[in-house]
């Protein structure tokens, strides 16, 4: 590895750790400011922006858990998840799962599965448009196509009332925390996002149609005219 390689990747774990070693403050030259300030400069710009993107990905989880919360959890997540590829189109894809773990959520259990249905319909109209290798591969089972524009989030709590309360569609008190899952199909048809939920027998299908499972006869019969009326399977 040559020397500016060595530089460049140096200045690359300051900017993510915040640590800087002996050969990145050799390698820059003094002047008004101190190397630390000066990199101080460059760290802060690099969170913002990353906080930045990441807020303009998750409103809805925003609009649930406030600014604050969701500017802590960025930071972190900053942190210990720096974006891998230069493209930043894919950043936040494992947000949701970064707070399944993270201690503040715990008064918050469905923020996670919040976030995945935000990431989930954000794909569709966004990434999915820059890079078409995120989408999965079309499976087909017995004349059944799976669509490839559709993302699945099962939630142990009631999501998409409560993506409808953050859309203003429903007053919060209508929706109760303990009232039961929702399982929610996110469908890009056309140019449109849309949110449907999906029963636990057509989700069982789903799954048997994604691993090329042979389907039940009654399956096939009803359950996967009732999928394909919501353009989440295809049939030939």
């Amino acid at each position: 590895m040559g020397k500016l390689a060595v530089f460049q990747e140096r200045f690359r774990i300051a900017i993510h750790s915040g640590e800087i070693s002996d050969v990145l403050s050799k390698g820059i030259e003094e002047g008004i400011l101190p190397v630390a300030a000066r990199m101080q400069v460059y760290q802060n710009n690099y969170e913002m922006t990353l906080a930045g993107l990441l807020g303009g990905v998750f409103p809805l989880t925003a609009a649930f858990v406030g600014e604050e919360f969701l500017r802590s959890a960025a930071k972190l997540f900053i942190k210990e998840r720096p974006p891998k590829d230069p493209k930043l189109e894919q950043f936040g894809a494992d947000f949701s799962s970064f707070l399944r773990g993270y201690p503040h959520a715990v008064d918050v259990i469905y923020v996670a599965d919040l976030a995945a249905l935000e990431w989930a319909v954000h794909e569709l109209q966004h990434v999915k448009a820059l890079d078409e290798g995120a989408c999965p591969v079309e499976t087909s089972v017995e004349g059944c196509t799976l669509n490839p524009n559709v993302r699945f989030i099962e939630s142990d709590y009631p999501l998409l009332q409560l993506w409808m309360v953050g859309m203003g569609q429903l007053v919060p008190e209508a929706v109760h925390i303990e009232s039961g899952g929702q399982n929610v199909a996110v469908i890009l048809d056309g140019l449109e996002v849309k949110l449907s939920i999906i029963d636990e027998q057509e989700l069982k299908a789903v799954h048997m149609l994604s691993t090329r499972l042979a389907l039940t006869e009654e399956q096939q019969a009803g359950v996967m005219r009732t999928l394909a009326a919501k353009n989440i399977v295809i049939t030939q």
